[in-house]
């Protein structure tokens, strides 16, 4: 039972602005203090409905007795009476007053730094204003400058910006009024409701604050008193310095803002900061050198720094130091042991303002330590401080330069063979006249050969190549070979190299069994020296270059003189005798004539071959079956080896292209020559790109007009000769490839290519030649396979394993093909030695020609060295390997490669991006997930990957 209900509200007052809101709440109180199981209807009434307006007309109470409603105020003054009822039985009023709305300004002023500051500190002051009100109004800010301050010239902002000064076209400005009022005045203009932002200065403290605010001006202290204010010090006799408070800067910003025709002032909150005396004393010199040690050359020079620093007291920090000037003090700067001079040379010096001077010291010609006094000329200090500093440097005997000479000799020389054991000899001799205390000589065991267990030699003595231990004194001479970093080092401790001393050292190397045919080997190795009175040095000596062959094709160097090894013979490629030589004979044949019996065999074959040609029928069947089946097999591997989709149209307008212009246009052919072709490209390998169509379009009242095509060869090339001043655009479309490019869009450089094309219309050079360089972007899930011209098609998805089958089996077939790629020609030469004549030799010469082009387009350009993958745990190769190679920028795969069964892979890569490495073999993981690479030093990506079984 419904016993009364109270209507509330959080305010009794609203402005009348048309836009203020309050909300209403009804609460119905049981009889009986229980809960309301039904809702209930209360209706409401407004007495004037010219002050405002009610979001309804009634409300359904809920489980707790309650429900709301809103008032919504117009821009009538007045008084609203708002009345809520049930059933008009129970009711309740509600009074609201609307008021007119008024501005409400506030100012907070701050300042930094706070709390105790120091005479000659900057003071920042700022003021925050606000409008909290419904109306806007003018506002203005003026703040006095404290006794004992200064204003900071330019230093008035404005919400962050430097004030302006007054302006008719400005609404905002400042200003600083000295001689009347000695204040500072922001005019704000019209504040908005809702509006903030601030104001700021700066003043200074007076060096003087505390002598006119603070010291009392006498000599004997008595009674302390003040004036009225608290400013002013008067003293008598016997007064201690104790009772005196410390001073304080207090200041309050007022504002001043209208509204209509009325003018309201406001103040911002105090804000103080606490003056602290200093005490002007210094109390520490500090005199710093640097180098310290100086060689005894009458040049050398050390940096001399001298710095004072002020007493320190409870009050005062290291952070806060810098707010005071420690300029003019006196310093003095003598040598007192030793000779050289100071350089400016210069009686006295005084300090800057962090209390500091500089000055060099010049070193004499005598091997001596120096000392040099700094002193405090005149000065303000506690008694008992002596305010010297001294400094010593140290004059060293001059360094003398050393040069060793580091030749190095090898045998054999030149061309050798796989399993070829290779003899180096590196003689050291010192030719100046200084004798270092020590050498270091290190030769790095190539790629591409193996170091010879304990073949080590100094001065023709075997050395244990498994240690490196040095005695602790005394001279030692020791090789020993570093495995982890392929290198071999020879360390003289502690041995002086008198001039025109030599001698020298050896090891022994071993070219791998695989390593590649027609590979250089490369190395250089390095000396090292250095002692207490010479100046450490390096010197690198010659190369030497050996190239791996198959077999010895000339004469090859096979001595060192002077040394330990000398002689020898290499067979197979192994050392007989354990000496290293190549005999005269090595490589000539026995010139004796063949026995005469010798003779028939060759005899019997010319019959056989006579028979051969005499035979009717097997010369009809050669011509009539072998020649045709050759030629399929030719054409059928051709079109099938090409890349995808372009074989056949593409191929002939080439060969078109190219008999047009040896023909038909001569003059182009050497317009080509003489200027830069235009070249097709991968966007992200920068390789060029085969049987491309680049087809050119006369741009004519907006509508493109086909006037040449051409089709690019295996190196990617075209170029157009047009004529100059014309509107010209380029179209080029590739089975495997999308233009124009998306990956390279924003690039005006794709090294190595410059003057990029993109599709755009263009206007034809004087020259009248096109000859821009095109990037294409590989076909989604399009991707090179190492060794052909012809893409695989890898789906995004696809699990490593059937990607690994994929490539697999795609490698069979492209090996498949070269095999019947080399069938063709050799059945045409069987068929033209059976039958020669003109049709079989036009079938040998066209079989010819397919060959030259397969090679030409199918087959690519192998590396010159290569990566290899192997296992972690036993170093072995690891073959059939998929390593898979990807654009790092664009997170793409490029390109696909199955490691042979070497382990060996590699990538031809000449662009200047990043890439990184993923390689994949069943029951084998890669533990470092992927590998990145760059080949903007070499156009070959070829790293080591270590994979572990599983």
């Amino acid at each position: 039972q419904i016993d009364y209900l109270i209507l509330s509200a959080t305010s009794t007052q609203l402005y009348a602005d048309n836009e203020s809101e309050l909300i209403l709440t009804v609460q119905l109180h049981d009889l009986y203090n229980q809960p309301f199981i039904q809702s209930h209807r209360v209706d409401f009434q407004l007495n004037d409905e010219s002050l405002g307006v009610l979001s309804n007309s009634y409300c359904l109470t809920d489980t707790s007795g309650q429900c709301q409603i809103v008032f919504k105020a117009k821009n009538k003054i007045g008084q609203a009476k708002i009345k809520a009822c049930i059933l008009n039985q129970i009711c309740n009023d509600f009074l609201i007053d609307l008021v007119e709305p008024l501005p409400v300004i506030s100012l907070i002023k701050s300042v930094s730094p706070e709390g105790k500051v120091y005479p000659g500190q900057i003071l920042t002051y700022r003021i925050d204003y606000q409008n909290n009100g419904n109306q806007a109004a003018v506002l203005k800010i003026l703040d006095k400058i404290s006794l004992g301050t200064s204003y900071v010239e330019n230093s008035l902002i404005i919400n962050g910006l430097p004030a302006v000064s007054k302006s008719e076209t400005v609404s905002q400005y400042a200003d600083y009024n000295q001689s009347v009022s000695n204040a500072v005045y922001f005019y704000l203009g019209l504040v908005e409701p809702g509006q903030k932002g601030y104001v700021s200065y700066q003043v200074k403290i007076d060096k003087d604050y505390l002598d006119k605010f603070y010291y009392p001006r006498c000599s004997d202290c008595g009674q302390c008193s003040f004036s009225e204010n608290n400013q002013i010090f008067t003293c008598q006799p016997g007064c201690p310095i104790e009772c005196f408070s410390s001073p304080q800067v207090i200041n309050q910003a007022q504002g001043i803002y209208n509204y209509r025709s009325r003018e309201d002032i406001i103040y911002s909150n105090l804000v103080s900061n606490e003056i602290i005396p200093f005490l002007n004393s210094i109390s520490k010199i500090e005199l710093q050198v640097n180098p310290k040690e100086l060689k005894a050359d009458g040049k050398s020079q050390a940096d001399l720094i001298v710095c004072v620093y002020r007493q320190k007291n409870q009050i005062i920090s290291e952070e806060e130091l810098p707010f005071f000037d420690l300029s003019n003090i006196p310093i003095s700067l003598n040598i007192i042991e030793g000779g050289g001079k100071l350089v400016s040379e210069v009686k006295q010096y005084f300090t800057d303002k962090n209390g500091c001077v500089s000055e060099k010291y010049q070193a004499g010609l005598k091997v001596e330590s120096v000392k040099i006094k700094a002193e405090v000329v005149s000065h303000f200090t506690p008694v008992g401080i002596n305010l010297v500093d001294v400094a010593t440097i140290k004059l060293k005997p001059i360094e003398e330069k050393a040069d060793i000479i580091l030749n190095k000799k090898c045998v054999p020389a030149g061309e050798v063979l796989p399993g070829t054991i290779i003899g180096c000899r590196l003689d050291y001799k010192n030719e100046s006249l200084a004798s270092p205390n020590g050498l270091i000589i290190e030769d790095k065991i190539p790629l591409g050969t193996s170091y010879v267990l304990n073949s080590l030699t100094i001065n023709g003595q075997p050395e244990d190549d498994s240690s490196d231990a040095l005695p602790f004194s005394g001279c030692a001479k020791v090789g020993s070979v570093d495995f982890t970093k392929n290198l071999i080092r020879f360390i003289f401790s502690n041995c002086q190299i008198k001039p025109g001393e030599s001698g020298y050292v050896s090891f022994k190397i071993k070219v791998n069994q695989e390593a590649t045919i027609d590979s250089q080997i490369i190395n250089q190795a390095q000396i090292r020296w250095g002692g207490p009175l010479v100046a450490a040095g390096i010197n690198n000596s010659n190369r030497v270059v050996f190239t791996v062959k198959k077999e010895i094709s000339g004469p090859t160097e096979n001595e060192i003189s002077g040394g330990e090894i000398q002689s020898g013979e290499v067979q197979g490629g192994e050392i007989q005798g354990g000496e290293i030589s190549i005999p005269e004979s090595a490589g000539e044949k026995n010139k004796a004539e063949i026995p005469l019996g010798k003779e028939l065999p060759f005899q019997k074959v010319h019959q056989v071959y006579q028979n051969i040609r005499e035979n009717k029928t097997i010369q009809i069947s050669n011509q009539a079956l072998a020649t045709p089946i050759s030629a399929s097999v030719a054409a059928i591997n051709l079109v099938a080896s090409l890349p995808t989709a372009s074989s056949g149209p593409d191929l002939l307008k080439y060969l078109l292209e190219i008999v047009k212009l040896l023909f038909t246009q001569p003059a182009m052919l050497l317009a080509a020559r003489r200027k830069k072709w235009g070249t097709i490209y991968h966007a992200l390998t920068k390789y060029p790109i085969a049987l491309a169509t680049v087809r050119l379009y006369e741009i004519i009242d907006g509508q493109k007009k086909l006037i040449q095509t051409k089709v690019t060869g295996p190196d990617g090339r075209y170029f157009f000769l047009v004529i100059p001043g014309k509107k010209y655009q380029i179209e080029v479309s590739s089975a495997d490839y999308n233009f124009p490019t998306q990956f390279l869009k924003d690039r005006l450089i794709d090294e190595p290519f410059d003057n990029l094309y993109f599709g755009q219309e263009f206007i034809a050079p004087e020259n009248g030649l096109i000859n821009f360089n095109i990037p294409l972007d590989p076909k989604e899930n399009r991707v090179d396979i190492v060794g052909s011209q012809k893409k695989i098609q890898i789906k995004p998805g696809l699990e490593e394993k059937e990607e690994y089958e994929l490539v697999k089996k795609e490698m069979k077939r492209r090996k498949t093909a070269l095999i019947f790629a080399s069938i063709a020609p050799f059945i045409a030469l069987i068929c033209f030695i059976v039958s020669p004549g003109l049709y079989t030799g036009i079938l040998l010469a066209v079989h010819l020609l397919i060959w030259l082009i397969f090679n030409k387009f199918i087959r690519t350009i192998k590396p010159k060295a290569w990566g290899k993958t192997y296992e972690l745990e036993t170093l072995k190769p690891v073959s059939q390997t998929l390593v898979r190679l990807f654009a790092k920028q664009f997170d793409k795969l490029v390109a696909v490669q199955i490691s042979d069964n070497l382990g060996r892979y590699g990538f031809l890569i000449s662009g200047q991006d990043d890439y990184y490495l993923v390689p994949h073999k069943p029951n084998y993981i890669f533990p470092q997930g992927k590998l990145e690479v760059s080949a903007k030093e070499k156009p070959l990506v070829a790293k080591d990957l270590g994979l572990r079984k599983i």
